[in-house]
């Protein structure tokens, strides 16, 4: 990676962010820096390996099951009282998985 950082004069911060985004492709020298957050295993591209990302995405739609069932009221402040809200959208469906699974673990 240094030796990336000094021939392109870019942060190794900047070039392993454009290689999480899949922006760069990683040759033989780069396999292996970008590592799986949750599992450690290494990566090609993104924060997670596809195995991960698939388990967090259904941790988190049993999550949205269990809230729904509950009948959980809604928490935004200018919800309707008492109005029941599916957890799906309460985010305006734009939310991404990690900070879904940050607040579950508030």
């Amino acid at each position: 990676m240094e030796q990336i950082e000094e021939a392109t004069e870019v942060p190794a911060e900047v070039v392993l962010g454009f290689l999480r985004q899949g922006r760069l492709i990683p040759t033989e020298a780069l396999r292996g820096f970008l590592l799986c957050q949750r599992c450690g295993t290494p990566i090609e591209k993104g924060h997670m390996c596809q195995k991960c990302s698939h388990e967090l995405a259904a941790e988190v739609g049993e999550y949205a099951e269990k809230r729904r069932d509950e009948g959980e009221q809604a928490s935004a402040p200018d919800a309707e009282p008492g109005k029941v809200i599916d957890p799906r959208h309460q985010y305006g469906g734009r939310m991404h998985v990690a900070d879904i699974v940050k607040r579950r673990l508030k």
